[in-house]
C-alpha cells in the first residue's frame, strides 16, 4: 500500500460486517494481486472459500518507506510478500551472514 492509502482501520465501520462478509470483501481487494501468482490463482478458481479465510487470517497490507528494510540477512522466513505498487531493491552482503554450525 502506498503510505497515503486508506487502511482498514481508518473504517471503523468495517468491524461491524459480519466475518463472511469482511472475508469477501478482503478477498476482492486481494485477488488482483493473488491472480498474479500461479498458485494463487489455481487456488482461486478450486476453493473461493479458503482462500477467503486465508485473505481474511492470513493477508495483511502495509507500507514502507524508502530506506525501509524488510528483512535481513540470517532472519528466519515468517512472511511472503508481494509488492503492489512501486520498486524495491534487494542487496546481500555475502560478509553479513554467518551460518548456524
Amino acid at each position: 500500500a502506498r503510505p497515503d492509502a486508506l487502511k482498514e482501520a481508518d473504517v471503523p465501520a468495517l468491524a461491524t460486517l459480519s466475518t463472511s462478509l469482511r472475508a469477501e470483501l478482503r478477498l476482492q481487494i486481494a485477488a488482483p494481486h493473488l491472480s498474479t501468482s500461479s498458485i494463487f490463482n489455481l487456488w482461486l478458481y478450486l476453493d473461493k472459500t479458503s482462500i477467503e479465510r486465508v485473505t481474511l487470517d492470513c493477508i495483511h497490507f502495509f507500507s514502507m518507506r524508502q530506506s525501509d528494510v524488510l528483512f535481513t540477512a540470517g532472519q528466519t522466513a515468517s512472511n511472503t510478500y508481494f509488492l503492489r505498487h512501486g520498486e524495491m531493491e534487494y542487496m546481500q552482503d555475502p560478509l553479513s551472514f554467518t551460518s548456524a554450525s
